[in-house]
């Protein structure tokens, strides 16, 4: 039995589409809160991994 990475439960490519920009958006939401209670570089750490999940560059460097 092989393991898979796949979250999405093998679902249509629409609904898994779907569950990586709720992911994203849920990143996005995370890092507006850490603004106030952990600081920048967390929340544009979050940003950053929100941002390649929905495919596109980091915005920041590393």
């Amino acid at each position: 039995m092989a393991i898979s990475n796949d979250t999405t439960g093998g679902a249509k490519p629409e609904v898994a589409d779907i569950a990586r920009r709720a992911e994203a958006i849920a990143l996005m939401l995370d890092a507006l809160a850490m603004l106030d209670s952990m600081g920048e570089h967390l929340a544009a750490s979050h940003l950053s991994l929100a941002i390649i999940s929905l495919g596109g560059e980091p915005p920041f460097p590393e």
